[in-house]
């Protein structure tokens, strides 16, 4: 028994000082996998400054293997992530950083804001009030606490916060452009276009540069800059859906006796010259004549302080060339059914946030084209793609009609299109040009909406003040476009039921 507990001592000890003796090589190797994991960290550090984001992967992650506990590979992995649209990937490296270091404005800002992308509205919410407790002056923490109110609809916190922001940050121009699009979007004309102003600085007018201020332009020579966004850059720019929207302006000019000068993106010069309120049309480059007065067509709503109740309404105020409407009612003449045109993706844009990342957006106006293969169910119907450009070839399996391969090439880009649509029934789209267009033509028009739409269209949950004969259908839920095609088969239903009667 003795002899056993000897033993038993013996072998307790021995591996006691084994371990002992192991604890330094152990340290040893610890700290050698630490320094080898520093040496990945700074060649992913070094492919995240060069924005090489996919090569910068492959070091980040050796980084973290051999270094879990290092917050700052962490960080720098889920930059990469996000940086390639893995944000969900992104997130779960963030969350690490937080629990290894605790309380950190960047790493909780980062947090905050994948969880905004991944429309976690709520879990995002909760992390970006910890920011306002850490720095309760920050007005980029304000700025993040207001956008996702905003993607809440809980407007007021959201103009809250954004105020908050500016009165830290008094140069904050994206907080005052967000403030802005609030109140554009509940309707707040008056208040929009003052906030606007404070970022407007580049439409001081001068002799030199005689930006039209809203004071009466009776008889005079007006430039139209096509583009330029509220408070952006005055240069040719924006969508061709705000240039047709804004177009409306041109007809209220000319009840004014002015003479207009429209300067154009090339491409739209043929679409442009069927507005009859243009005297004057020139193209990006060319030379202008003289002007007494100018502006852009995004600052015609400001210039005419627009309220929802005063938007001209006169349509139309542009046109499809008579020729091409013609060789268009022949080459659908044997059509006898209900004809639709369709449009179902939106362009592509990029998001930049004050933390530095930037990447492809999320196309939330964009709806799969599956959705549209339903309507072919409908007795009676035929549907027609006036899709261009961005997804064309989604639909190329399903059963909808394609135009050649000339279609918009020849003639210029939407002439076909508006030739089409004014021998159609009706026109379903998502938010895209082709929706201002079948509005500015006077067409009846169906436009399908993301939950978080445009503030544009306004919070009517069926029509708009911008186009009398447009009707809106709206996500109640996002991401649920199946319920929105639900409704557009009943109400299309209908309207097949009253035709057949």
């Amino acid at each position: 028994m003795k002899n056993a507990s000897i033993l038993k001592y013996f072998l307790i000890n021995t591996l006691t000082v084994t371990l002992l003796c192991c604890v330094p090589l152990f340290h040893a190797a610890t700290q050698e996998k630490k320094i080898e994991a520093q040496s990945y960290l700074l060649a992913g550090y070094d492919c995240i400054h060069k924005k090489e984001y996919e090569q910068a992967l492959p070091h980040l992650e050796q980084a973290v293997g051999l270094d879990p506990d290092n917050s700052s590979a962490r960080i720098l992995l889920g930059d990469a992530l996000s940086k390639m649209q893995k944000s969900e990937q992104a997130l779960v490296h963030y969350q690490a950083a937080d629990k290894l270091k605790p309380h950190c404005f960047a790493i909780l800002y980062r947090w905050a804001n994948t969880e905004k992308k991944l429309n976690h509205s709520d879990q995002a919410l909760t992390v970006a009030q910890q920011l306002i407790s850490l720095e309760p002056c920050s007005a980029e923490a304000h700025s993040l606490l207001a956008d996702i109110f905003s993607t809440q609809r809980i407007f007021s916190a959201a103009i809250e916060h954004y105020q908050q922001a500016i009165a830290y940050k008094p140069s904050a121009t994206q907080a005052y452009k967000a403030l802005g699009d609030i109140y554009w979007a509940n309707g707040d004309f008056l208040n929009a276009w003052a906030t606007f102003k404070h970022i407007d600085n580049k439409y001081t007018a001068t002799p030199e540069n005689p930006w039209w201020d809203g004071a009466d332009p009776t008889e005079k020579t007006i430039l139209i800059i096509d583009g330029g966004g509220f408070a952006g850059d005055p240069r040719i720019g924006g969508g061709y859906g705000d240039t047709f929207q804004s177009l409306r302006y041109a007809q209220e000019l000319k009840k004014k006796k002015c003479t207009i000068i429209f300067q154009a993106r090339p491409e739209l010069i043929p679409i442009l010259s069927l507005c009859p309120y243009i005297d004057t049309l020139i193209a990006e480059g060319d030379s202008c004549p003289h002007y007494d007065l100018k502006t852009t067509t995004a600052r015609l709503f400001q210039n005419f302080n627009t309220s929802p109740n005063s938007i001209p309404r006169k349509i139309p105020y542009l046109y499809a060339d008579p020729t091409l409407v013609t060789h268009w009612k022949k080459q659908l003449a044997k059509d006898t059914h209900f004809k639709i045109g369709l449009c179902w993706s939106a362009k592509q844009y990029w998001w930049c946030c004050s933390d530095g990342t930037s990447g492809p957006q999320k196309q939330i106006r964009s709806m799969p084209v599956d959705y549209f293969a339903q309507l072919a169910q409908i007795p009676n119907v035929s549907l027609y793609s006036l899709q261009k450009t961005y997804g064309e070839q989604d639909a190329k399996a399903l059963p909808i009609n394609h135009f050649e391969q000339s279609f918009d090439q020849k003639h210029g880009r939407f002439m076909d299109t508006v030739a089409v649509m004014k021998n159609l029934d009706l026109v379903i789209t998502v938010d895209t040009a082709i929706a201002h267009l079948a509005g500015a033509l006077g067409i009846p028009v169906w436009i399908l909406l993301p939950r978080y739409a445009d503030g544009r269209w306004l919070s009517d949950p069926k029509t708009t003040p911008w186009y009398p004969t447009m009707r809106l259908f709206r996500q109640q839920k996002a991401d649920d476009w199946e319920n929105v095609i639900q409704e557009v088969i009943r109400e299309l239903h209908t309207i097949i039921s009253k035709n057949a009667a």
